[in-house]
C-alpha cells in the first residue's frame, strides 16, 4: 500500500535504541557512499512497500521546507522507465515524508542520493531502519516491515540486530502480521490491547481451526475475554486429546464404532482394569464424539467383544447377579417405563414453555424470577466446562425478548437444561453412573432444578423425583457449577 497523507492521529511506538553493529544496508544512507543529486519531485515515487503506511500531518513539515529548503538529502534507487518529460523515475528508499512534504510546499526538486545496487531486502531493511529510529512507527506498520525482511529469509536473530529490538518482541511482530485487517484496526482505534492480539497470534500459531472459529466469532460480537477463554479451553482439549491417542494407540487396543460398541461389555462390571486387559483378543476401546466440552479420555469406553470367551468365569458371575438382581422385564415394568418417559418429555416441555413466558411477559415480581434465570446463564456460560447447545424454538406466539442479555440468557437455557433427563433411559444411566459426565450431569441438573424452583417454578412430580435420586445417588455441594 502507498503512503498517503492524512491527520489521523498517530499511536507511537517506542523507537529502539540504535544498534551499534555494522549494518550495510543503513550504511546506505551515509552521504559518503553516493553522489548528490537534485532530483524533481515529480520524478519521484513512494515504495510499495514502506513499512510507514501513513505520513501523518505533514503542513510543519511543509512550511519548514518552503521556508529554508529541504536540509537533509532523501535516498533513492532507480525506478521504472518513465516517458515523455521524465524519462527516468525513482522510488524513495529513506525519506517519504520529506518527500511529500516538498511536494505539498510546492517545491520542484530536491537533493537525493542515487543508490544504484540495492536489492529488496536491503530496501526494505532501510526503510524499516531509517522509520524505526527516526519516526513513530504503529506496531503493525513496525509487524509489516519485520514480516517482509523474514519472508527475505532473514532470520528472527538477524533481524533483532538490525532493529535494535528484543527478539522477543520480534517474535511478537512476527506474529500479529498475519493478523486480519479487522484485528488491526480493532488495536489502532483502541477497542483491542496489544496483548490481546498477542494472544490472538499465539492462538493462530497454534491451531488454525481454533483461530479461524475465534475470528468468526469475534466478528459476529462475540464477547473478546469469552471467546478468548474458549479458544483456549478448546487448545488444552485439543492438547489432552492429542496425548490421549498416542496413549491410546501405544497400547495396541483397537477401537471400534458405535454399532460395534452397542455390542461390546464394559469391562468395568467384569472387575478388570484397561492396563491389565490389553493383551486380550477382544480388548477394545470406543472413543464418543458427541460432547464437544469434553476431551476424548472422558469419552473413551474400555471394553471387550467376546467377554463369553475371554473371560468365562467372571462372565458367568456377572450374568448370574445381572439374572438374580433384575430378572425378565415385566409388562408392568415396560409400562411404567414408557410412563416415565412420557412424564420427562412433558416437563421438559413444561419447563422450557414456563421459562420463555417468563422472559417475554410483564408481570409483578418478574425482573427478580428473571435475574435468577440470567444469573445461571451468565454463570453456565463462563464455566470451564460448558458449551452452547442449540435448543428447541419458541412456542408459538412468543418472539424473543428484545432485551439483548435477556436474549442471550434465553439462547443459553436450553444448554443448561439438557442436563435433566428427558427419557427413562438417560434417567437410568445417569442415576447409575460414575463415570465424570455421569456425575457431572446429575450435579448440573440439582443445581438447575434448585435454580429454577428458586426463580418461582413448581417441580413437576418427575422433576422432584429426579432431583431426590440424584441426590441420594451423588449428593452435590450447593456451590458446585452446574
Amino acid at each position: 500500500m502507498s503512503p498517503t497523507t492524512t491527520s489521523k492521529k498517530r499511536t507511537p511506538v517506542k523507537a529502539a535504541e540504535p544498534s551499534t553493529s555494522t549494518n550495510t544496508a543503513v550504511d546506505a544512507l551515509a552521504p559518503a557512499s553516493a553522489v548528490l543529486r537534485e532530483i524533481s519531485v515529480d520524478q519521484i515515487d513512494p515504495h510499495p512497500s514502506n513499512p510507514r503506511r501513513e505520513l501523518g500531518d505533514l503542513s510543519e513539515l511543509a512550511a519548514s521546507i518552503r521556508e529554508q529548503g529541504l536540509l537533509e538529502p532523501v535516498l533513492l534507487v532507480p525506478g521504472a522507465q518513465g516517458s515523455g518529460k521524465f524519462p527516468s523515475r525513482y522510488t524513495v528508499i529513506a525519506g517519504h515524508r520529506r518527500t511529500a512534504a516538498a511536494r505539498e510546499a510546492g517545491v520542484a526538486t530536491v537533493p537525493a542520493i542515487i543508490r544504484e545496487c540495492m536489492s529488496e531486502a536491503e530496501q526494505l531493511e532501510v526503510m524499516l531502519v531509517e522509520n524505526l529510529h527516526r519516526s513513530d512507527l504503529t506496531v503493525f506498520e513496525e509487524a509489516h516491515g519485520m514480516r517482509g525482511l523474514f519472508d527475505f529469509g532473514m532470520k528472527r536473530t538477524q533481524i533483532a540486530k538490525r532493529t535494535g529490538r528484543a527478539i522477543k518482541t520480534v517474535a511478537q511482530r512476527l506474529a500479529i502480521a498475519n493478523l486480519p485487517a479487522s484485528v488491526e484496526s480493532q488495536v489502532t482505534n483502541k477497542t483491542m490491547t496489544l496483548d490481546e492480539a498477542i494472544t490472538l497470534a499465539d492462538i493462530a500459531g497454534r491451531n488454525k481451526g481454533v483461530y479461524d472459529d475465534l475470528v468468526a466469532q469475534l466478528d459476529a460480537g462475540e464477547l473478546r475475554g469469552w471467546a478468548i477463554n474458549r479458544a483456549f479451553q478448546s487448545l488444552d482439549r485439543l492438547d489432552a486429546d492429542k496425548e490421549w491417542m498416542e496413549y491410546i494407540d501405544s497400547t495396541g487396543v483397537k477401537q471400534i464404532d458405535i454399532e460395534a460398541r452397542c455390542t461390546a461389555t464394559d469391562i468395568k462390571p467384569l472387575g478388570i482394569k484397561p492396563d491389565a486387559h490389553t493383551a486380550c483378543p477382544g480388548a477394545a476401546v470406543y472413543i464418543g464424539a458427541t460432547v464437544s466440552y469434553w476431551t476424548k479420555k472422558e469419552q473413551t469406553d474400555w471394553v471387550c467383544t467376546d467377554p463369553a470367551t475371554h473371560h468365562p468365569e467372571v462372565w458367568e458371575k456377572l450374568q448370574a447377579k445381572s439374572t438374580a438382581a433384575y430378572g425378565g422385564v415385566s409388562e408392568e415394568e415396560r409400562e411404567a417405563r414408557a410412563q416415565l418417559d412420557a412424564d420427562l418429555e412433558a416437563a421438559e416441555a413444561a419447563r422450557w414453555s414456563w421459562i420463555c413466558h417468563l422472559f417475554t411477559e410483564a408481570g409483578t415480581g418478574r425482573d427478580t424470577q428473571r435475574a435468577i434465570i440470567v444469573a445461571a446463564a451468565v454463570d453456565h456460560a463462563t464455566d470451564d466446562q460448558r458449551d452452547l447447545g442449540k435448543g428447541p424454538g419458541l412456542p408459538d406466539g412468543i418472539n424473543w425478548p428484545t432485551d439483548p442479555a435477556l436474549a442471550l440468557a434465553l439462547a443459553v437455557v436450553p444448554s443448561i437444561d439438557e442436563f435433566v433427563p428427558a427419557s427413562q433411559w438417560s434417567y437410568s444411566n445417569t442415576v447409575k453412573g460414575d463415570r465424570p459426565w455421569e456425575v457431572t450431569a446429575r450435579a448440573a441438573a440439582l443445581k438447575w432444578l434448585k435454580v429454577l424452583e428458586a426463580a418461582g417454578y413448581t417441580l413437576t412430580d418427575v422433576e422432584v423425583s429426579i432431583g431426590e435420586a440424584f441426590d441420594q445417588a451423588a449428593p452435590v455441594d450447593e456451590g458446585s457449577d452446574a
